[in-house]
């Protein structure tokens, strides 16, 4: 990777809180099978991009970064950065799912509302 890839990869492994830009906030209340297909068309997509890449020159081929266009790194350090990102959101989708969990009251246990 290169010094400003390591830098991006870095800083979604480290769990920096970085504000994401206009164009990749995601709208919401879409119905959870509309995220999931849609997220299974994009793995696919991505999956398809990496097996293209196989035997280029990773390290000397350069990307302008989608989030800050005055950012530059190599396509190795995307496809490093990438599955970073996502487990990135993975994680903040199990902090979203066990809140959501622990709101919810047992079965048979009245909740605070009909007390």
């Amino acid at each position: 990777m290169d010094l400003v890839g390591w830098l991006v990869w870095w800083a979604t492994t480290v769990r920096l809180p970085i504000k994401t830009t206009e164009p990749f906030v995601p709208a919401r209340g879409q119905p959870r099978a509309t995220v999931l297909s849609d997220f299974d068309v994009l793995q696919n997509e991505l999956v398809g991009y990496v097996e293209a890449a196989a035997g280029l020159e990773l390290g000397r081929l350069r990307i302008v970064s989608p989030f800050d266009s005055r950012l530059t790194y190599n396509l190795y350090a995307c496809l490093r950065v990438i599955p970073a990102h996502q487990r990135l959101h993975l994680r903040q989708a199990g902090r979203v799912v066990r809140t959501l969990r622990r709101r919810r009251p047992a079965p048979g246990v009245p909740s605070e509302k009909s007390c």
